[in-house]
């Protein structure tokens, strides 16, 4: 436990953080055109607390009752020290409704966070999951999309300069219940290969009781299907 009153607030503010940074970016895809390739690559910038980039890669799987995409993805904010930040993904995202071109398609990942500042460094580990439902067409699509991320721990380790003023400072993995939720609109055009897509939206956080600081998100992406 930390039991001075500073520590309980830099812990407070840590997972704050963690939390709201987690936010959910759901894959875009354009449906219609999945199933006649077996990948699809993506690079994407946006703003998500702050200036972000990304690669994004997905196999994918098909069957007769569902269209399946095993993803990777990797997203950095922009800085001086690129490896001092970042977010890993590893998760699926399913189709698996598609009626007269209307879409209903879902995504899970599990995620591992880095976030390190001066007095801190804090690794999260959690969970994000998406539904989103549109129209889909050969050459273009929208969609509405609700997301949720949730950090289930997070691993502080405070620097040597912050022990020497508070000393009872512990480290380890302390529990966060924290959680945001997303929601917003996908569209994009698509060319043969190419889909290029934006996604922009709001940000809600301790269910839908606030908002961050900066209370929206947009992303555009530019896939390859091969």
């Amino acid at each position: 436990y930390i039991y001075m009153e500073y520590s309980n607030r830099l812990l407070l503010v840590s997972l704050i953080i963690i939390s709201t940074i987690s936010n959910n970016k759901a894959q875009v895809y354009n449906w219609h055109r999945i199933s006649s390739s077996s990948s699809i690559g993506s690079v994407y910038v946006g703003l998500n607390y702050g200036l972000i980039y990304g690669l994004h890669y997905g196999r994918i799987i098909t069957s007769k009752k569902a269209t399946y995409i095993l993803f990777i993805d990797i997203s950095l904010p922009t800085g001086n020290k690129v490896i001092d930040d970042y977010k890993v993904k590893l998760g699926t995202s399913v189709q698996f409704l598609n009626r007269n071109n209307w879409v209903l398609s879902s995504d899970v990942s599990f995620f591992n966070q880095k976030i390190q500042q001066s007095f801190v460094k804090m690794q999260s580990i959690g969970l994000e999951s998406g539904l989103q439902f549109g129209f889909f067409k050969e050459k273009w699509f929208l969609n509405v999309k609700i997301s949720n991320a949730y950090s289930l721990a997070t691993h502080l380790k405070h620097s040597e300069a912050y022990r020497e003023n508070y000393s009872t400072a512990v480290n380890g993995w302390y529990q966060n219940s924290a959680n945001n939720i997303s929601l917003g609109i996908n569209t994009g055009y698509s060319f043969k290969n190419i889909d290029i897509t934006l996604s922009p939206g709001i940000i809600k956080t301790n269910g839908f009781k606030s908002s961050p600081l900066l209370p929206f998100f947009a992303t555009t992406n530019l896939n390859y299907r091969f």
